[in-house]
């Protein structure tokens, strides 16, 4: 490379460096403003264990209680996972629309979904379900989240005689 070239290269990192500088610090300085466009909409989520115990090889659903408040609107979505071997989510995504039940209020909506599940291995396991919506006030809207657990304990298979 010739030496003529040497200070066009010296600007061109010094270009990228501060463009790393400002893009970095872009989405700290948009967090700040979108916490003020629905500071008061939250997302409860509940998940209710299925009644008697469970056993490998069982299928079964979990019933998730999805509480929107105070400006969450949808569309939204449920993302079920399992933290450990006990437990496989059959389905990874739930929609609104997969709703059993909606009751609808001026200030909040409440869904029931069922949430597939197969009992793979004997232990036990958490199963936690994270719900996103959006919150919009004043035509300005951002991504919330709620986030409901369960810890599972699955049996292992029945004997039979």
């Amino acid at each position: 490379m010739p030496w003529t070239a040497l200070p066009r290269l010296l600007a061109a990192i010094t270009l990228a460096l501060a463009l790393v500088v400002v893009v970095g610090s872009a989405p700290v300085m948009r967090s700040r403003a979108q916490t003020s466009i629905a500071p008061q909409a939250a997302i409860d989520v509940a998940l209710e264990a299925p009644r008697g115990p469970i056993h490998v090889g069982d299928a079964l659903e979990i019933v998730a209680h999805v509480n929107l408040r105070e400006g969450a609107r949808g569309p939204w979505m449920l993302s079920p996972t399992s933290d450990g071997p006990a437990l496989e989510v059959v389905r990874g995504r739930l929609l609104s629309i997969d709703a059993d039940t909606l009751e609808h209020t001026d200030r909040e909506l409440e869904a029931r979904l069922r949430i597939p599940v197969l009992a793979r291995a004997q232990g036990t396991t958490v199963l936690r379900a994270r719900v996103e919506a959006y919150g919009c006030r004043e035509g300005r809207c951002r991504t919330i989240d709620g986030e409901g657990s369960l810890v599972v304990e699955v049996l292992p298979a029945p004997i039979t005689p």
